[in-house]
Protein backbone atom coordinates (compact mmCIF):
# COMPACT_ATOMS: atom_id res chain seq x y z
CA UNK A 1 0.00 0.00 0.00
CA UNK A 2 2.88 2.36 0.79
CA UNK A 3 4.53 1.70 -2.58
CA UNK A 4 1.23 2.30 -4.38
CA UNK A 5 0.59 5.58 -2.55
CA UNK A 6 4.06 6.79 -3.58
CA UNK A 7 4.45 5.10 -6.94
CA UNK A 8 1.05 5.82 -8.49
CA UNK A 9 1.16 9.65 -8.29
CA UNK A 10 4.86 9.76 -9.18
CA UNK A 11 4.35 7.57 -12.25
CA UNK A 12 1.41 9.74 -13.31
CA UNK A 13 3.61 12.82 -12.83
CA UNK A 14 6.33 11.18 -14.92
CA UNK A 15 3.84 10.51 -17.73
CA UNK A 16 2.57 14.10 -17.70
CA UNK A 17 6.09 15.57 -17.58
CA UNK A 18 7.47 13.40 -20.37
CA UNK A 19 4.49 13.94 -22.68
CA UNK A 20 4.68 17.72 -22.15
CA UNK A 21 8.24 17.84 -23.47
CA UNK A 22 8.46 19.99 -26.60
CA UNK A 23 9.89 17.15 -28.69
CA UNK A 24 8.03 13.87 -28.28
CA UNK A 25 10.52 11.33 -29.59
CA UNK A 26 10.17 7.53 -29.66
CA UNK A 27 12.28 7.37 -26.49
CA UNK A 28 10.05 9.81 -24.58
CA UNK A 29 6.93 7.96 -25.72
CA UNK A 30 8.34 4.63 -24.52
CA UNK A 31 9.37 6.22 -21.22
CA UNK A 32 5.80 7.45 -20.65
CA UNK A 33 4.49 3.99 -21.55
CA UNK A 34 6.91 2.43 -19.05
CA UNK A 35 5.57 4.71 -16.31
CA UNK A 36 2.01 3.72 -17.26
CA UNK A 37 2.90 0.03 -17.05
CA UNK A 38 4.56 0.50 -13.66
CA UNK A 39 1.44 2.27 -12.40
CA UNK A 40 -0.69 -0.61 -13.71
CA UNK A 41 1.50 -3.12 -11.86
CA UNK A 42 1.11 -1.24 -8.58
CA UNK A 43 -2.68 -0.88 -8.90
CA UNK A 44 -3.22 -4.50 -9.94
CA UNK A 45 -1.05 -5.71 -7.06
CA UNK A 46 -3.08 -3.74 -4.50
CA UNK A 47 -6.32 -5.15 -5.94
CA UNK A 48 -4.94 -8.71 -5.90
CA UNK A 49 -3.69 -8.43 -2.31
CA UNK A 50 -7.03 -7.01 -1.13
CA UNK A 51 -9.07 -9.73 -2.87
CA UNK A 52 -6.87 -12.63 -1.78
CA UNK A 53 -6.63 -11.41 1.82
CA UNK A 54 -10.30 -10.65 2.45
CA UNK A 55 -12.24 -12.97 0.17
CA UNK A 56 -9.96 -16.05 -0.07
CA UNK A 57 -11.20 -17.22 -3.48
CA UNK A 58 -10.67 -20.68 -4.91
CA UNK A 59 -7.33 -21.59 -6.46
CA UNK A 60 -8.24 -20.91 -10.10
CA UNK A 61 -9.45 -17.41 -9.33
CA UNK A 62 -6.25 -16.73 -7.37
CA UNK A 63 -4.20 -17.16 -10.53
CA UNK A 64 -6.66 -15.03 -12.52
CA UNK A 65 -6.51 -12.15 -10.05
CA UNK A 66 -2.69 -12.25 -10.06
CA UNK A 67 -2.47 -12.27 -13.87
CA UNK A 68 -2.68 -8.45 -14.40
CA UNK A 69 0.18 -7.85 -11.95
CA UNK A 70 2.39 -10.44 -13.66
CA UNK A 71 1.47 -9.01 -17.07
CA UNK A 72 2.31 -5.41 -16.17
CA UNK A 73 5.56 -6.51 -14.50
CA UNK A 74 6.62 -8.40 -17.62
CA UNK A 75 5.54 -5.49 -19.83
CA UNK A 76 7.56 -3.00 -17.77
CA UNK A 77 10.70 -5.10 -18.07
CA UNK A 78 10.30 -5.55 -21.82
CA UNK A 79 9.54 -1.86 -22.35
CA UNK A 80 12.83 -1.13 -20.60
CA UNK A 81 14.45 -3.53 -23.09
CA UNK A 82 12.80 -1.63 -25.96
CA UNK A 83 14.05 1.71 -24.58
CA UNK A 84 17.54 0.21 -24.24
CA UNK A 85 17.37 -0.92 -27.87
CA UNK A 86 16.25 2.53 -29.05
CA UNK A 87 19.05 4.22 -27.11
CA UNK A 88 21.57 1.69 -28.40
CA UNK A 89 20.62 2.41 -32.01
CA UNK A 90 20.59 6.18 -31.39
CA UNK A 91 24.02 6.24 -29.76
CA UNK A 92 25.92 3.44 -31.52
CA UNK A 93 24.24 3.61 -34.96
CA UNK A 94 22.84 7.17 -35.24
CA UNK A 95 22.50 7.07 -39.04
CA UNK A 96 20.11 4.12 -38.80
CA UNK A 97 17.90 5.72 -36.18
CA UNK A 98 15.82 7.80 -38.58
CA UNK A 99 14.29 4.77 -40.31
CA UNK A 100 14.58 2.10 -37.60
CA UNK A 101 12.87 4.04 -34.79
CA UNK A 102 10.29 6.40 -36.23
CA UNK A 103 7.34 7.48 -34.09
CA UNK A 104 4.96 5.27 -36.03
CA UNK A 105 7.21 2.22 -35.70
CA UNK A 106 7.61 2.89 -31.97
CA UNK A 107 3.82 2.97 -31.52
CA UNK A 108 3.35 -0.20 -33.56
CA UNK A 109 6.28 -1.94 -31.84
CA UNK A 110 4.97 -1.12 -28.37
CA UNK A 111 1.48 -2.33 -29.32
CA UNK A 112 2.82 -5.60 -30.75
CA UNK A 113 5.05 -6.15 -27.71
CA UNK A 114 2.12 -5.59 -25.32
CA UNK A 115 -0.11 -7.95 -27.29
CA UNK A 116 2.48 -10.72 -27.63
CA UNK A 117 3.32 -10.70 -23.91
CA UNK A 118 -0.38 -10.75 -23.03
CA UNK A 119 -1.12 -13.68 -25.36
CA UNK A 120 1.91 -15.72 -24.24
CA UNK A 121 1.14 -15.29 -20.55
CA UNK A 122 -2.55 -15.98 -21.12
CA UNK A 123 -1.89 -19.17 -23.10
CA UNK A 124 0.54 -20.57 -20.55
CA UNK A 125 -1.58 -19.65 -17.56
CA UNK A 126 -4.79 -21.04 -19.03
CA UNK A 127 -3.55 -24.20 -20.73
CA UNK A 128 -0.39 -25.26 -18.92
CA UNK A 129 -0.56 -24.14 -15.31
CA UNK A 130 -3.34 -26.58 -14.35
CA UNK A 131 -3.59 -24.85 -10.97
CA UNK A 132 -0.22 -26.31 -9.97
CA UNK A 133 2.28 -23.86 -8.50
CA UNK A 134 4.97 -26.55 -8.60
CA UNK A 135 4.76 -26.88 -12.38
CA UNK A 136 8.45 -26.46 -13.23
CA UNK A 137 7.86 -25.73 -16.93
CA UNK A 138 5.54 -22.81 -16.20
CA UNK A 139 7.84 -21.65 -13.41
CA UNK A 140 10.78 -21.47 -15.82
CA UNK A 141 8.65 -19.85 -18.50
CA UNK A 142 7.62 -17.11 -16.07
CA UNK A 143 11.23 -16.52 -15.05
CA UNK A 144 12.47 -16.46 -18.64
CA UNK A 145 9.76 -14.13 -19.92
CA UNK A 146 9.54 -11.76 -16.95
CA UNK A 147 13.10 -11.64 -15.59
CA UNK A 148 15.92 -13.70 -17.12
CA UNK A 149 15.69 -12.76 -20.83
CA UNK A 150 15.08 -9.02 -20.16
CA UNK A 151 17.85 -9.16 -17.54
CA UNK A 152 20.38 -10.55 -20.05
CA UNK A 153 19.38 -8.17 -22.86
CA UNK A 154 19.50 -5.11 -20.60
CA UNK A 155 22.99 -6.04 -19.34
CA UNK A 156 24.25 -6.41 -22.92
CA UNK A 157 22.65 -3.23 -24.28
CA UNK A 158 23.60 -1.13 -21.25
CA UNK A 159 27.24 -2.16 -21.63
CA UNK A 160 27.09 -1.35 -25.35
CA UNK A 161 25.48 2.05 -24.66
CA UNK A 162 28.13 3.00 -22.10
CA UNK A 163 30.84 1.96 -24.55
CA UNK A 164 29.15 3.95 -27.33
CA UNK A 165 28.91 7.08 -25.15
CA UNK A 166 32.61 6.90 -24.31
CA UNK A 167 33.52 6.35 -27.95
CA UNK A 168 31.37 9.26 -29.16
CA UNK A 169 32.91 11.59 -26.55
CA UNK A 170 36.41 10.67 -27.68
CA UNK A 171 35.50 11.24 -31.34
CA UNK A 172 33.84 14.58 -30.53
CA UNK A 173 36.92 15.79 -28.66
CA UNK A 174 39.15 14.75 -31.56
CA UNK A 175 36.90 16.60 -34.01
CA UNK A 176 36.86 19.78 -31.90
CA UNK A 177 40.62 19.63 -31.41
CA UNK A 178 41.15 19.18 -35.16
CA UNK A 179 38.75 22.04 -35.92
CA UNK A 180 40.60 24.42 -33.60
CA UNK A 181 43.95 23.44 -35.08
CA UNK A 182 42.67 24.10 -38.61
CA UNK A 183 41.03 27.36 -37.55
CA UNK A 184 37.53 26.33 -38.63
CA UNK A 185 34.45 27.81 -37.01
CA UNK A 186 31.01 26.21 -36.87
CA UNK A 187 28.74 27.49 -39.62
CA UNK A 188 25.46 27.07 -37.77
CA UNK A 189 23.89 30.21 -36.33
CA UNK A 190 23.34 29.43 -32.64
CA UNK A 191 20.14 31.52 -32.71
CA UNK A 192 18.64 29.87 -35.80
CA UNK A 193 15.50 27.77 -35.47
CA UNK A 194 17.16 24.66 -36.89
CA UNK A 195 20.09 24.93 -34.51
CA UNK A 196 17.77 25.42 -31.54
CA UNK A 197 15.64 22.40 -32.50
CA UNK A 198 18.72 20.20 -32.90
CA UNK A 199 20.05 21.39 -29.54
CA UNK A 200 16.67 20.79 -27.87
CA UNK A 201 16.43 17.30 -29.36
CA UNK A 202 19.98 16.48 -28.25
CA UNK A 203 19.19 17.67 -24.72
CA UNK A 204 16.05 15.53 -24.64
CA UNK A 205 18.03 12.51 -25.88
CA UNK A 206 20.68 13.02 -23.20
CA UNK A 207 17.99 13.16 -20.52
CA UNK A 208 16.41 9.91 -21.71
CA UNK A 209 19.84 8.26 -22.01
CA UNK A 210 20.79 9.22 -18.45
CA UNK A 211 17.43 8.03 -17.18
CA UNK A 212 17.81 4.76 -19.06
CA UNK A 213 21.25 4.07 -17.61
CA UNK A 214 19.98 4.78 -14.10
CA UNK A 215 16.89 2.64 -14.71
CA UNK A 216 18.84 -0.27 -16.21
CA UNK A 217 21.37 -0.35 -13.38
CA UNK A 218 18.60 -0.13 -10.77
CA UNK A 219 16.72 -2.91 -12.57
CA UNK A 220 19.76 -5.18 -12.38
CA UNK A 221 20.28 -4.32 -8.71
CA UNK A 222 16.65 -4.91 -7.72
CA UNK A 223 16.03 -8.11 -9.66
CA UNK A 224 19.24 -9.94 -8.72
CA UNK A 225 17.98 -10.87 -5.19
CA UNK A 226 14.79 -12.28 -6.74
CA UNK A 227 16.78 -14.55 -9.05
CA UNK A 228 19.00 -15.69 -6.17
CA UNK A 229 15.98 -16.30 -3.95
CA UNK A 230 13.95 -18.31 -6.49
CA UNK A 231 16.89 -20.44 -7.60
CA UNK A 232 18.08 -21.00 -4.04
CA UNK A 233 14.62 -22.05 -2.93
CA UNK A 234 14.30 -24.43 -5.88
CA UNK A 235 17.58 -26.18 -5.02
CA UNK A 236 16.85 -26.34 -1.28
CA UNK A 237 19.51 -23.90 -0.11
CA UNK A 238 17.21 -22.36 2.52
CA UNK A 239 15.94 -25.54 4.17
CA UNK A 240 18.41 -25.23 7.04
CA UNK A 241 17.57 -21.61 7.82
CA UNK A 242 13.92 -20.68 7.79
CA UNK A 243 14.59 -17.16 9.07
CA UNK A 244 17.09 -16.46 6.29
CA UNK A 245 14.57 -17.80 3.77
CA UNK A 246 11.86 -15.44 5.06
CA UNK A 247 14.28 -12.49 5.18
CA UNK A 248 15.60 -12.97 1.63
CA UNK A 249 12.09 -13.63 0.30
CA UNK A 250 10.83 -10.40 1.88
CA UNK A 251 13.76 -8.40 0.50
CA UNK A 252 13.27 -9.87 -2.99
CA UNK A 253 9.55 -9.06 -2.96
CA UNK A 254 10.09 -5.50 -1.71
CA UNK A 255 12.74 -4.86 -4.36
CA UNK A 256 10.47 -6.22 -7.09
CA UNK A 257 7.68 -3.87 -6.00
CA UNK A 258 10.08 -0.97 -5.52
CA UNK A 259 11.17 -1.22 -9.17
CA UNK A 260 7.75 0.13 -10.18
CA UNK A 261 8.13 3.22 -7.98
CA UNK A 262 11.50 4.53 -9.12
CA UNK A 263 10.81 6.10 -12.53
CA UNK A 264 9.90 9.49 -11.09
CA UNK A 265 12.97 9.66 -8.86
CA UNK A 266 15.29 8.44 -11.62
CA UNK A 267 13.88 11.06 -13.96
CA UNK A 268 14.24 13.67 -11.20
CA UNK A 269 17.95 12.84 -10.90
CA UNK A 270 18.55 12.68 -14.66
CA UNK A 271 16.70 15.82 -15.81
CA UNK A 272 17.71 19.27 -14.54
CA UNK A 273 14.68 20.81 -16.26
CA UNK A 274 12.35 18.53 -14.30
CA UNK A 275 13.85 19.70 -11.03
Amino acid sequence: MVFCSIGLPTNVLTIVTVLKMQTLSPATFLTALLAFSDAGALVSQIIAIHVLRHYKPWAVFSYIILFPYIYFTALSNWLLVLICLERYVSICHPLKRQYLFTKKRSYVGAAILSFVIFVLLLIFYVTLHNVRPDNSFVDWFDKLLVIIIPFAIIITLTAAIIRGIRKSRIERRRFLRRSRQEGRQPRDDPMSGTHMMIKLRAKSDRTITHMLLFDALVFLFLFTPLLVFTEGYKHGFFLQSKHFYILLGTIATIMLDFSHVLNFFIYFIAAKKFR
